[in-house]
Parts: C-alpha cells; sequence; structure tokens
C-alpha cells in the first residue's frame, strides 16, 4: 500500500495557526471583557453616595515663574474636596508634591490649582484627597 499523510512541516504549520487563532479569540475576548473596567478604573470610584470622578482638562507649564497650571473638571454627581498633586518627570520619578485641602470642585464644576516645581515636570498626576483611589495623569506642555 502506497498511503500518503501529511508531511511534518504542514502539520506544524497547521498546528501553529491553530495556536495563533485560539489566542486570538481568548485574547479578543479578554479585552472585551475586561477593558471597559480597567480604562475607568484609574479615575472613578463606585460605592459612594454618588459618583465621584475627575479630569485634568489641561496642565501648563509657565517656566518663567517655575509654576504649573492645571484646570481639573469634576464629571461626577458629588462635590470633590483636597487634591494631592505630583510633578513627574519624563523618567517617571515625582519631583514635587503638593495638597490642596481646601480645594473644592462642584459636581459638573472646573477648578484651577496653580503649583510651583523644582524641576520642570513631563507630566502631573492627581489624586483626590478625600476618595485616595481616585487618581488622574496627564502629560504638561
Amino acid at each position: 500500500m502506497n498511503s500518503r499523510g501529511v508531511t511534518p512541516l504542514v502539520a506544524t504549520v497547521l498546528l501553529v495557526v491553530v495556536v495563533v487563532a485560539i489566542a486570538a479569540l481568548i485574547y479578543t475576548w479578554t479585552i472585551g471583557f475586561t477593558g471597559g473596567t480597567l480604562g475607568t478604573a484609574e479615575t472613578t470610584g463606585r460605592g459612594m453616595p454618588g459618583e465621584a470622578r475627575f479630569v485634568v482638562e489641561s496642565c501648563t507649564i509657565n517656566s518663567s515663574a517655575s509654576t504649573i497650571t492645571l484646570v481639573l473638571r469634576n464629571m461626577g454627581t458629588i462635590d470633590l474636596t483636597g487634591f494631592k498633586v505630583y510633578a513627574v518627570s519624563s523618567t517617571g520619578a515625582t519631583t514635587d508634591t503638593n495638597t490642596y485641602s481646601g480645594t473644592s470642585i462642584a459636581a459638573g464644576s472646573s477648578g484651577v490649582i496653580t503649583m510651583d516645581y523644582t524641576t520642570a515636570p513631563a507630566r502631573v498626576r492627581v489624586q483626590s484627597t478625600q476618595f485616595p483611589n481616585l487618581i488622574v495623569s496627564r502629560e504638561c506642555y
């Protein structure tokens, strides 16, 4: 009998293609399942009297005055009071930190924070002192 099967090279290629296809399906399902949740975890706090959420609308550096001006917008349904601002260098090191406990931003409103710095930051990280799990990061220009 002269029977022919699939050559080892073709079998290996088919096996690799099947494994890659299964991996792509699992990856797509996982991103679809967790992507929305992970994307909002830094800026949204749940299980509170309302929804606490804010964004840094702008971060402007004034190099002649060594100040950073931040515009924060409260996107949630409750007022936010108190923020901690971290100036972060291009290497990821925190260069300056200031706490603004008197700063309050009503739901749906914006507020301005001006911070002095010693080393010009590449980005800022702003944390709510009222809800410490609320952290937002933004590049500065």
